[in-house]
């Protein structure tokens, strides 16, 4: 009988002293505090390359240095802990234990949120000048203009440009890539209010809708009705009784295009509006006006709907853009997606949600764009600890570090701390082993 032999992975194992391990973590721990000095370096694509990168900037020095991979996963291992932690902390973790590493150990970590001895109120400038050491000097200034007039809190959405000058657009409200019924008598509509009813199926008869026609028509109230497609009949009484001005009914579509696969609950966040469906076993006709919640100033084209926000929504919007955040940091991470497939599943949700939008425009290529956006979502969460936590002075804790003036207390004590622990699990460990597939 053939014997009949499986294929097996073989992972090869091997066994490096404590000694040699350690001193090949020493070189990379000078590489990396000469980049880390140097500040912006270049690509192969004359892309630059800074702290605010994150661990894009690890990769870049552990392969121009040809750091081995056991070096460089331990180097992001300690990137991940202390980012995980707190935003923008990641760069500065690795830096203090590429420091430890060097014999330079002089730091201590300390509760600073909570320790008003170090932490207090930050100035505008300071908390910019800070920034400074950490960005693009060839862009700070575009991007501490446009802070200083968007603040923090807001959205910013950035968009390339074919122009040759960047561009800032502002919106207020909610906005959604949505629009009227190709069909639909008028090209454009506002109402300053109007009931809002979402049905995630079609409206395929007249029957279905026809008390909600005749409520609006006694109360002469507008109404906004979002669905996956209307009927013609349906779409034919809301044309003729629109012309009679009889009835004030605005017929939104979402298609079934990859965009719009979460915009009915998107919607329902930002408005409050329950979304009817298949699952929830109600049914139009079963819906009355006063059950259908109110929007304020809403407007619609051919491409676009537009609603103020709501206070009281607030929180749960930031909680359903916090979650979109988190896929987007698990779809960077994972390396499965491009740049450009975040931009339209993801990019465009948070743009519609943000009740204050600002949108920027820049001129370059693909790959500078990643670069713009990378580098305002550092500055964006840098500034945002200063404004919440304060500022502490760096020469408090260290001496002769290459560090900004200010850091904010909560990025500093996460950054001493990861480095501080990564540091003692490398001395702890008796050999390192590693297992290559």
């Amino acid at each position: 009988m053939d014997t009949i032999q499986k294929e097996k992975t073989k992972f090869h194992t091997s066994v490096i002293a404590k000694d040699d391990f350690l001193n090949t973590l020493k070189l990379c721990a000078k590489d990396f505090i000469d980049y880390f000095y140097n500040g912006t370096n270049y690509d192969d694509d004359l892309i630059p390359v800074n702290i605010s990168d994150d661990y894009q900037f690890i990769n870049f020095i552990a392969e121009k240095k040809s750091w081995p991979e056991t070096a460089r996963k331990l180097y992001l291992q300690c990137f991940v802990n202390s980012e995980n932690n707190k935003k923008c902390s990641g760069i500065i973790a690795v830096y203090l234990l590429s420091k430890l590493l060097i014999g330079e150990n002089k730091f201590q970590a300390k509760d600073f949120k909570n320790d008003s001895l170090y932490a207090v109120k930050c100035k505008k400038a300071e908390a910019l000048k800070s920034l400074s050491f950490f960005i693009d000097i060839n862009i700070f200034e575009f991007i501490k203009n446009v802070i200083s007039e968007t603040g923090v809190f807001g959205s910013i959405s950035i968009e390339s440009t074919k122009a040759s000058v960047p561009t800032l657009e502002f919106f207020s409200g909610h906005t959604f890539n949505l629009g009227l019924h190709n069909h639909f008598c008028r090209e454009q509509i506002s109402a300053g209010s109007a009931r809002l009813l979402l049905f995630d199926g079609a409206i395929t008869e007249v029957s279905q809708v026809d008390h909600i026609f005749t409520q609006a028509n006694e109360k002469k109230e507008s109404v906004v009705i979002v669905a996956r497609s209307f009927g013609n009949d349906v779409i034919s009484t809301i044309n003729v009784n629109s012309k009679r001005n009889t009835l004030q009914v605005f017929p939104i579509v979402i298609s079934d295009e990859i965009t719009n696969i979460n915009s009915f609950f998107d919607i329902s966040v930002c408005s409050g509006a329950s979304v009817i469906t298949a699952e929830t076993g109600r049914r139009i006709s079963n819906i009355n006006l006063e059950d259908l919640v109110s929007v304020s100033d809403f407007a619609a084209t051919g491409r676009r709907i537009n609603f103020s926000s709501k206070m009281q929504h607030k929180a749960s919007i930031q909680s359903r853009i916090d979650g979109i955040n988190r896929k987007i940091d698990h779809a960077i991470w994972n390396d499965e997606m491009s740049a450009e497939d975040i931009r339209t599943v993801y990019s465009s949700r948070i743009d519609s949600l943000s009740g204050n939008l600002i949108k920027l425009w820049v001129p370059g290529s693909d790959e500078f764009l990643v670069y713009v956006r990378k580098n305002f979502i550092f500055a964006l969460n840098y500034i945002s600890s200063f404004s919440n936590f304060g500022k502490i002075k760096t020469s408090d804790f260290f001496k002769g570090f290459n560090l900004p003036r200010y850091l904010p207390p909560d990025i500093l004590e996460a950054s001493i701390v990861s480095s501080k622990n990564m540091y003692k699990d490398i001395k702890s460990a008796g050999c390192y082993i590693v297992i290559d597939d």
